[in-house]
């Protein structure tokens, strides 16, 4: 690669420049002809200019003159030339310049968002492909039912610990982070008590609203939207790492992919109802609602978006067979494509499902 080169040879340059005590070349013209001993005598005295000898006196003889040849190095912007070619050579392996000690447009408010970027851009991308080789070479086919790798990475895109509690204050007084869950996160012990998950309204433990009656019972949709967002995140994630795994196996050794895809998704619907338990019951409570009735409306929500789903995927992997494109491509390119908006998408149709069948509404009492 041109940037690496040209970042060792201005390195050389001024390994061997300062190794001639800082001094740049000079040409010795003599008005006549040297002999062969005095040539030699000369070159000798001249080329033992090194840092023991800088500085020294030199004796001109029989009229000869010193010229200086070459680019001085702040001509020739050497130092300019030394950082562009360290910012380039980060640059073509993603890694943010503060990383490596060039810290010129770095400050103390962007640094934060600088690690987090080098967490998400410069690692993860690595980690993804990691996971994905142990989980083809270290896992047998009845473990990648079951087993899956994935790095955590959370503590790397923690911020400082202003930042952290004032997160954690808004999710606890939110109702979708309990004590014991922020706990957990600083890497503290459980407390008794710790896992009761509190209400806006009034801070009091979600559900118990006095002597309101039930039927008049109505939530603010935001005070459920993290949850759902969060469960959403987590679904999509899993559904994304299946595909790139599992699917992409299945499709590359021309298994049976629809009959898979059809039990896969199966067995994802049924997670994902599991997974949205919790918080179907926290908008029951606090919507006064049947629970059988969101519960009802949630799986309803989740089997549309299984359907949905199912056929995308067979058809991204039938469409493979007319382009050069391989099902492991068309696969890990769907993945990255529900990843991405997939999860926003199903906060939205269960928010949407829990707002209609709970009574909730947009303003809240």
């Amino acid at each position: 690669m041109l940037a690496v080169s040209l970042g060792m040879a201005t390195e050389e340059f001024g390994a061997r420049f300062f190794a001639q005590g800082a001094r740049p070349g000079f040409l010795l013209s003599h008005p006549g002809e040297l002999t062969d001993k005095a040539y030699e005598r000369l070159k000798r005295v001249w080329n033992s200019e090194t840092l023991e000898n800088a500085h020294k006196v030199r004796i001109i003889e029989e009229g000869m003159k010193v010229e200086q040849i070459g680019i001085p190095p702040e001509e020739a912007q050497f130092l300019e030339t030394r950082r562009f070619q360290a910012q380039e050579v980060a640059r073509l392996f993603r890694m943010p310049p503060h990383k490596i000690g060039l810290l010129e447009n770095a400050t103390f408010s962007n640094i934060e968002h600088q690690a987090i970027e080098f967490v998400t851009d410069t690692i993860r991308p690595w980690l993804i492909r990691n996971e994905q080789a142990m989980y083809r070479d270290l896992l047998s086919e009845n473990e990648q039912e079951a087993i899956y790798f994935e790095y955590l990475v959370d503590g790397l895109l923690r911020g400082d610990t202003a930042t952290r509690y004032q997160s954690y204050a808004v999710a606890r007084q939110w109702g979708w982070l309990s004590a014991n869950d922020i706990r957990r996160m600083e890497n503290m012990p459980p407390i008794d008590g710790g896992d009761v998950y509190l209400q806006p309204l009034n801070m009091s433990p979600a559900g118990q609203f006095g002597d309101q009656a039930a039927a008049a019972r109505t939530v603010d949709p935001t005070w459920i939207a993290p949850l759902v967002e969060d469960r959403a995140r987590r679904l999509v994630r899993r559904e994304a790492n299946d595909l790139r795994r599992k699917g992409a196996s299945i499709a590359r050794k021309d298994g049976d992919f629809g009959q898979w895809a059809a039990q896969f998704y199966d067995g994802w619907m049924s997670a994902a109802g599991e997974e949205m338990a919790a918080t179907v019951a926290a908008a029951a409570r606090a919507t006064g609602r049947s629970e059988t009735t969101l519960s009802n409306a949630v799986h309803g929500a989740l089997w549309e978006r299984t359907q949905r789903s199912l056929a995308q995927v067979r058809l991204v992997v039938s469409e493979c067979g007319g382009t050069d494109e391989t099902p492991d491509d068309a696969l890990e390119r769907y993945a990255d494509t529900i990843e991405e908006a997939g999860a926003q998408a199903l906060a939205a149709s269960l928010m949407a499902v829990l707002i209609e069948a709970g009574g909730t509404h947009a303003t809240g009492n």
